[in-house]
């Protein structure tokens, strides 16, 4: 007999090979055999296992070249109404006013009314309004971006070097952003994304935490954030709250129906004293229980994402190369 010999069925695409008097095998070119592709995996564990192993000790050069942060934290409870609740729909006198003043005026409060002093308060640290005041009162950009500012010609250093601009080059034709100095946006987004709110379990309590590699820094920029943003919105509502008051004066001057002169009066008393209480001391957007300090404890590398991650991904890429090259040499 013949070495080899194959033979033709009438079933299209399938071939079957002799190898030997006693083995053959079925390869059907739609269909592939599980149990051939495991015996390539089973012969190549020692190349998958060793990309699992470089993947892991990966992990680990990370997770100790990891630089532990300080975290300055302080707890705040919320208030369920305050000063600027006529505003935004704290207590019944802040919703009659918002009800009546804003028909009067043909104005919709909507989804404001949903809001508290503290989502407020919190939404109120990335804006740019906040940080154009920073910046006027601290030069909060050159505390903040600190290495990339030259004190003595007071511009921003642009980095240098063959590899940043040949990364510069990339990002222009892929139409990506590219290098620019930093700005008041830039301060706002980096303000608003370095706070961590938590809500203590069962209690309605707020832990705010602020994470800088510098402990005195990141206490600073909590406290100073959080004041400047408390004063900045009692300022708004001061205003809107004299706005309210001007234009409720002027409707009760052209008003004589009875009924509604009222009316204006009673808006007119509620809204003088929000005023009162906006001029105060009374704490915006909740109360502070426990000033703000530097935790004892600092940031921790996360060995799931720094270690897991690599491990899992040298694991998958090893297997998907042994899989590639078996199904290509067996072509």
């Amino acid at each position: 007999m013949a070495d080899r010999q194959e033979h033709m069925g009438d079933d299209k695409g399938k071939t079957i090979e002799f190898t030997s008097p006693s083995v053959h095998r079925v390869v059907d070119d739609d269909v592939i055999d599980v149990r051939f592709v495991i015996r390539k995996l089973v012969r190549w564990s020692w190349l998958i296992a060793l990309a699992t192993l470089l993947g892991i000790l990966k992990g680990l050069w990370d997770m100790h070249n990891f630089r532990p942060a300080a975290i300055a934290t302080m707890t705040v409870l919320p208030s369920a109404s305050g000063p600027g609740a006529a505003g935004i729909g704290g207590g019944a006198g802040g919703l009659a006013i918002g009800g009546l003043a804003g028909a009067l005026a043909g104005v919709g409060v909507g989804s404001a009314m949903q809001l508290t002093e503290f989502d407020r308060l919190l939404q109120a640290t990335s804006t740019v309004t906040l940080a154009r005041i920073l910046q006027d009162r601290y030069g909060m950009m050159q505390i903040v971006f600190a290495a990339g500012w030259d004190a003595e010609t007071e511009t921003w250093i642009k980095p240098a070097g063959s590899k940043f601009e040949f990364w510069q080059r990339v990002y222009a034709f892929l139409n990506l952003p590219t290098w620019s100095s930093p700005n008041e946006e830039d301060l706002a987004n980096y303000l608003g994304g370095s706070f961590e709110v938590e809500e203590l379990e069962d209690t309605g309590f707020q832990k705010i935490e602020f994470i800088h590699e510098d402990p005195e820094m990141a206490l600073f920029l909590l406290s100073t954030v959080y004041n400047e943003t408390s004063e900045l919105l009692r300022q708004q509502d001061l205003e809107e709250s004299r706005k309210r008051i001007d234009y409720l004066r002027d409707r009760l001057a052209n008003t004589g129906v009875i009924e509604l002169r009222q009316a204006l009066l009673s808006l007119l008393a509620s809204e003088a004293r929000q005023e009162m209480l906006l001029q105060g001391d009374a704490p915006f957007g909740g109360r502070i229980v426990e000033p703000p300090y530097i935790s004892k404890y600092k940031t921790v590398p996360n060995h799931l994402l720094l270690v897991g991650v690599p491990g899992f991904m040298g694991f998958a890429v090893s297997c998907l190369f042994v899989v590639m090259i078996a199904l290509y040499r067996n072509e």
